[in-house]
């Protein structure tokens, strides 16, 4: 619903001037109070009309003697949205130049003060008003004006004499009122349609939407409702579906959708047929009487859908380990945070060009009051880096203590859909940072490996510390996982920020890790203990990286061995299946390791037959596992690369209806793992998910939730639980409740 004041575009007056002009002057004529026997009338009454065209009323006045009133005519118009499609799709209604008779007869669509009176069941009342001042003809009585309905609906209109200027309908005061019903226009009505977007790219099984506006021939041109436009591609590889579009709506907006099954690109013209004897409607006319139907023409891109891709979200930019916490924790004065997710492919490595979706979920909206503007996202959708990391950046204007703010970053296009979880939270200070402990002190790394360091931040009172920005840096051999030698990160709630390092396969030494945290927080605050001093703002720790076991390169002159996943991904609770490949007769080690342990232990053990052939290794995980396979004897002359076993976090989802229009969603996690957080969505018919609440597993994996609805229907419900270090992010399947 447009609110600008279209009329005084129209009549070339600028809004602000008149409003100044009319609001802080009063009128020159009429009495403090209603004159008795003033009488006023307004035709017609009541009666309807197509939306899109200026509509004239006559208004006479006259006093008791039978000339003319004196004071000031007031017009309001008032529009209802009992009529519409919903209650947030209301009409545009206004002035428009009908005006016939001098002089003062240019409304000023300032703001109405006064109560309307008759207002009607489901009308908006006082929400959303009209006011023009005219002043009657001195020697008739008489003014005209004109209403134009842009959109399909109701207005009311109140006229009376302002006998003592305060802009409001007082006892006493002559008053006229009409009903006007603007109705949806015919298909010779419109004379434009635009189509957007103009290009897109969707995945081949995804729905594309064609928004067409249809417009009159009006000066500007106004919107037309209640028209359905037909959709044709007309070239491209899904030549023969048939897009569908549905009626106009009351912003004169159809929608069209298609499937598109196969890639290419598609050429799509929406139109509207116009003459009924059309041979062949199903396609604009280009010759004949009816030549030259509204018409326009969009591409649609069809590409393959994305498989395998995993993704992974946390706070922060790009150079954010990967490794690092999903949960960020900021003063009220920082309104902006950028979210970073890496795409990766099956075999590990990064996905670069993948498109990315996003959207932030408010998990306390009560704290979004008029007083706190609503969070946004700088876009929703961006594609990877050549590093596969996708970035946004959400920015929450005003920020309350304790607002918490989720950011979902989803592979698009990807079944079963591949999402994962950032949040935000605003504290109200920062409590005094003190210490901070890097481990382990040492260690000793194998080349080609990973090592997680794990920075500690404490208060004075020894008090984990989250939120507070850790940067780490190292020298000598090795990098950290993002292939730098500087990296930084937050700590979360237990006051703890992580960084990886890793070195290449033949590059051995020791590597030096420092941890820091910034001097401003480091010091002495208001409101610590007595005596209290600031402690050690940074901390190292030392780490060697060596060739051998667990992942040694050489191959001692025997066959190279191999190791490759046949089930990338698994639920919990099933098996995997894994494939070598060595030197016949040989001795081999299964090492592996299952999260959340990274030390490695023999999982299998055997020797290959005398042919050499493959084996398979079928292991029972409930946790993502990584392995690599050696010879036993000298392990050190021949190892493979290491893979990894995705496993899902498995979900149930059930309903137990307790009364009217209430159930209890409940359901488990595999492994039974305390406090997951569980999230539940409900399915609509075009398969889009809306989340609902955030559920929280108990100490034996079960979660559990009521919800009362406000309506009747059948709707379907999923849980999702995003992915983890130890897990990969798991889904129910989804299941139909009859809401009653």
């Amino acid at each position: 619903m447009s609110v600008t004041s279209t009329a005084l575009k129209r009549f070339g007056v600028p809004a602000l001037a008149a409003i100044t002009i009319f609001s802080g002057i009063p009128a020159f004529v009429g009495t403090a109070s209603a004159a008795a026997g003033d009488t006023i009338t307004m035709t017609p009454a009541a009666d309807s009309a197509s939306a899109g065209t200026c509509n004239p009323f006559t208004v006479t006045t006259k006093n008791s003697a039978g000339g003319v009133a004196t004071g000031t005519v007031d017009v309001v118009i008032r529009q209802r949205n009992n009529g519409l499609a919903t209650a947030a799709d209301t009409f545009d209604v206004n002035f428009c130049a009908a005006n016939t008779t001098t002089p003062n007869q240019m409304p000023t669509a300032t703001a109405f003060t006064g109560t309307p009176t008759g207002t009607a069941p489901g009308e908006n009342s006082d929400s959303d008003t009209r006011r023009g001042e005219f002043q009657p003809d001195p020697v008739t009585g008489v003014f005209t004006f004109g209403v134009i309905g842009t959109e399909a609906g109701v207005a009311d209109i109140d006229a009376f004499i302002d006998n003592n200027s305060n802009n409001a309908i007082d006892t006493g005061e002559a008053k006229a009122t009409s009903v006007k019903t603007f109705t949806a226009g015919t298909a010779a009505d419109v004379k434009t349609i635009t189509a957007t977007p103009k290009t897109a790219t969707n995945f081949v099984g995804e729905t594309h939407t064609i928004l067409a506006t249809l417009k009159n021939g009006a000066t500007p041109a106004d919107t037309v409702a209640g028209i359905t436009p037909t959709a044709d591609i007309t070239t491209g590889p899904n030549n023969a579906v048939t897009p569908t579009c549905g009626a106009s709506n009351n912003d004169g907006v159809s929608t069209c959708t298609y499937i598109g099954t196969l890639v290419g690109t598609d050429s799509i013209v929406v139109f509207l047929n116009q003459v009924n004897a059309d041979a062949n409607p199903a396609t604009p006319d280009t010759t004949g009487p009816d030549a030259g139907e509204p018409q326009d023409t969009v591409q649609k891109t069809w590409a393959t859908a994305p498989t395998g891709l995993t993704i992974d979200t946390t706070c922060g930019a790009a150079t954010t380990p990967r490794s690092g916490p999903e949960d960020c924790f900021n003063p009220l004065s920082d309104n902006n945070e950028t979210f970073s997710a890496l795409v990766k492919k099956a075999d590990g490595s990064v996905a670069a060009g993948a498109l990315v979706t996003f959207a932030i979920t408010n998990n306390n909206p009560a704290t979004n009051t008029t007083t706190n503007q609503v969070a946004t996202l700088s876009a929703t959708e961006t594609t990877t880096d050549a590093s596969g990391i996708a970035t946004v950046t959400l920015t929450n204007p005003q920020t309350i203590a304790n607002e918490e703010i989720t950011v979902t970053a989803t592979v698009r296009g990807q079944t079963p859909v591949t999402a994962d979880d950032a949040r935000k939270t605003w504290r109200t200070t920062t409590t005094g940072q003190r210490n901070i402990v890097l481990t382990p002190e040492t260690a000793t790394t194998s080349t080609g490996t990973f090592r997680t360091f794990s920075a500690k931040v404490t208060n004075v009172n020894g008090e984990a510390v989250q939120g507070v920005t850790v940067t780490f840096d190292e020298s000598g051999a090795g990098a950290f996982r993002n292939g730098n030698s500087q990296t930084i990160a937050t700590t979360d709630i237990n006051g703890v920020a992580t960084v990886d390092v890793t070195a290449g396969a033949n590059e051995s030494g020791t590597q030096t890790i420092t941890a820091t945290i910034g001097g401003a927080e480091c010091v002495k605050l208001a409101g610590d203990p007595a005596g209290s001093t600031a402690g050690n703002c940074t901390d190292t720790s030392t780490n060697t990286f060596v060739v051998g076991t667990p992942s040694p390169t050489a191959t001692g002159g025997r066959a190279a061995l191999t190791l490759t996943v046949l089930t990338p991904t698994i639920p919990a609770g099933s098996t995997g299946q894994l494939r070598a490949t060595g030197a016949a007769n040989e001795l081999y080690e299964l090492r592996c390791y299952t999260r959340p342990s990274t030390t490695y232990f023999t999982a299998r053990s055997g020797a290959f037959d005398t042919a050499g052939n493959p084996v398979t290794f079928t292991l029972s995980l409930g946790r993502n596992t990584r392995c690599f396979i050696q010879y036993a004897t000298t392990p050190a002359q021949g190892a493979s690369g290491s893979v990894v076993i995705n496993v899902t976090t498995v979900l149930s989802l059930s309903t137990v209806r307790t009364g009217v229009r209430t159930y209890i969603f409940q359901g488990r996690n595999l492994p039974r793992v305390a406090g997951q957080l569980i999230t539940l969505y409900r399915v609509d018919a075009a398969g889009n998910e809306i989340r609902t609440p955030n559920l929280v597993t108990d100490s034996s994996g079960i979660y559990r939730v009521t919800r009362t609805f406000t309506g009747t229907g059948t709707f379907g419900f999923k849980v999702r639980t995003s992915q983890t270090m130890n897990n990969a992010a798991g889904v129910s399947s989804t299941i139909t409740v009859r809401v009653y």
